[in-house]
């Protein structure tokens, strides 16, 4: 069945699309799925840079999170 078909015809909607648009609880129970991971080192100015010795640098960890029908991106900065 077409995603169109279930989201409006039928009224099936993913957890994340419930919280955002106000119909569900941010405490909802939800199955999510890593679907990428990326690591970037930034620089105290917040510009992407690759380490070198003397910067001050922390690592910008990248993930993506989706459940099947919608994806979104956390990010955590974590000091080196």
């Amino acid at each position: 069945m077409p995603r169109y078909e279930r989201e409006v015809n039928h009224g099936h909607r993913s957890t994340i699309k419930k919280i955002l648009e106000g119909d569900g609880l941010p405490s909802s129970m939800m199955i999510l799925c890593i679907s990428s991971i990326h690591s970037d080192h930034v620089l105290d100015s917040g510009a992407l840079s690759e380490p070198q010795t003397g910067n001050q640098s922390r690592e910008a960890l990248k993930v993506e999170l989706t459940d099947g029908w919608l994806e979104f991106q956390l990010a955590w900065r974590m000091n080196l």
